[in-house]
């Protein structure tokens, strides 16, 4: 492969960047604000195709649903067919299997529900809540006291 030949600058180019001089503010401002409206073509070209695919979305999530009870269950009851075989025909175990794991389920969504609505009932924002009118109260009660 040959190499390329070293590029070398006349001295016509190096004149023309010597007297380059750094932009001003009103450069550096248009400069800023056509990278703001080129951001904000972006965020709206970006943002259509996010809602031109919320139906699409919807309805897939809509589905799935069905989708996974059924899968769930279709498990429930391999697990406890499984069990009532090896127990030798044990009916009283194979449904106890399967009522386990769907309690264990219910167990675990339980647990998942309580943990987000501790998240939803913003805590830290009713402590801070909580310390304001605690002030806004003290400083009446003073007022009223003076």
């Amino acid at each position: 492969m040959p190499r390329p030949e070293p590029f070398e600058l006349s001295s016509e180019d190096l004149d023309l960047v010597a007297d380059l001089t750094r932009p001003g503010f009103k450069d550096s401002a248009i400069l800023t604000l056509d990278s703001l409206l080129t951001l904000m073509r972006l965020v709206k070209a970006e943002a259509g195709q996010a809602v031109a695919t919320l139906p699409q979305l919807l309805a897939l999530g809509l589905a799935r649903g069905p989708a996974y009870l059924l899968t769930w269950l279709s498990f429930c009851i391999f697990a406890a067919c499984g069990v009532y075989a090896v127990s030798g025909n044990n009916l009283v175990f194979g449904a106890a299997t399967f009522f386990v794991l769907q309690l264990g389920l219910t167990l675990v969504l339980e647990l998942k529900i309580r943990r987000l609505h501790e998240r939803i009932d913003f805590p830290e924002s009713r402590k801070g809540l909580a310390v304001l009118q605690a002030g806004l109260k003290e400083r009446l009660r003073r007022e009223r006291a003076s």
